[in-house]
């Protein structure tokens, strides 16, 4: 399953770094955004975000809890291959959403029940599907800069 839980992306670069170099460089970003767990292993590095960070939600891995990224030389350049999971985001809101805003829209006495889970629906795509779409754009954006311009 892609949409919620996991994404994946490639994209290519030109760079004269080896891909060791850049795993190291990409393993010394992750750590400057709390990422734990990192792990160089081959050719890709892997991580982890821990559940409590005290970061901004703009922190590049805020909807993120765990991903790897594969880098190999193509040519004259590097092929970057990213894999992010979003499990904790996604099974977070389908958890919460329904307990916390449930016995408010569907015991409402005014509100048809349909509507009630339309809302519901509504919110979670919100959720689940803002922070999916920010890590879709804002992930290989931050993934290009750290490996193109440090």
């Amino acid at each position: 399953m892609t949409f919620p839980v996991r994404r994946r992306g490639e994209f290519t670069i030109e760079a004269s770094m080896t891909p060791d170099d850049a795993l190291k460089r990409i393993a010394r970003a992750l750590e400057k955004e709390s990422a734990s767990g990192i792990r160089i292993h081959e050719d890709s590095v892997r991580f982890v975000v821990p559940l409590l960070r005290f970061k901004s939600n703009w922190n590049i891995l805020a909807p993120i809890d765990s991903g790897s990224i594969g880098i190999r030389r193509v040519g004259k350049g590097l092929r970057v291959r990213y894999t992010l999971s979003l499990r904790r985001v996604t099974w977070s809101a389908t958890l919460m959403i329904p307990l916390l805003f449930g016995p408010f829209v569907l015991l409402g006495r005014e509100t048809p029940v349909s509507l009630g889970v339309v809302f519901l629906v509504a919110i979670w795509l919100w959720i689940v599907g803002g922070n999916y779409a920010i890590a879709c754009v804002r992930f290989p954006d931050w993934l290009r800069k750290r490996l193109t311009h440090e």
